[in-house]
């Protein structure tokens, strides 16, 4: 993908008070290539500055991601409006998002790859948007494939995501192994019952 022309048209601003509005939007789909996840990270920056209130940022990330063990196998970048010219020049940065795996540090390894004075600070924040909204997303597409997640309630719902994704313990405060929901869900039911 390419550049665009870089500057945007000034636009009206929605109140006299607004000085910064940023839109991020994810979307992750089952891919042209079985096997495959595809990710679109849009990102726009409306904001207060030269030459009044306009787009600043218009950008677009693209990732194909192997669904066996969620690596990054192709990346694209665009961006369409953007306050410098030499913005530009850190589209091929994403490529250094390739052979990376959507697992445990993959915060830290986008920060290496592209935090800071390394690349674009824009497009790291669409690179940790797909990494995130993948490992959410990975119960979805579970769920396409699954006859026990489509016909279940809570519980067995959540507990096949947990045997079939264990991953999603200690993600956060919620699913931590000792807090509110994981234990509940991974007790072994009393002797004589079994678990749907």
């Amino acid at each position: 993908m390419a550049a665009g022309e870089g500057r945007s048209k000034a636009r009206e601003r929605p109140t006299s008070h607004t000085l910064y509005d940023r839109t991020v939007r994810t979307v992750v789909s089952h891919g042209e290539r079985t096997g495959h996840l595809e990710v679109t990270v849009t990102l726009q920056d409306d904001c207060l500055g030269l030459g009044g209130y306009r787009r600043v940022h218009d950008m677009r990330l693209f990732v194909e991601i192997r669904q066996s063990d969620l690596e990054i196998v192709r990346a694209e970048a665009d961006m369409s409006a953007h306050p410098h010219m030499a913005c530009v020049s850190t589209i091929p940065d994403v490529q250094r998002l390739l052979g990376l795996r959507i697992a445990g540090g993959v915060n830290a390894e986008l920060r290496s790859r592209l935090g800071g004075s390394r690349s674009c600070n824009h497009l790291h924040t669409m690179a940790q948007s797909a990494a995130q909204t993948v490992a959410l997303s990975h119960v979805s597409s579970l769920q396409d494939e699954d006859p026990i997640f489509q016909q279940s309630d809570y519980a067995p719902f959540y507990r096949r995501a947990i045997e079939l994704a264990p991953r999603v313990v200690n993600t956060c405060a919620v699913w931590r192994a000792d807090g509110p929901v994981v234990p509940d869900l991974t007790r072994k039911p009393p002797s004589g019952r079994t678990t749907p």
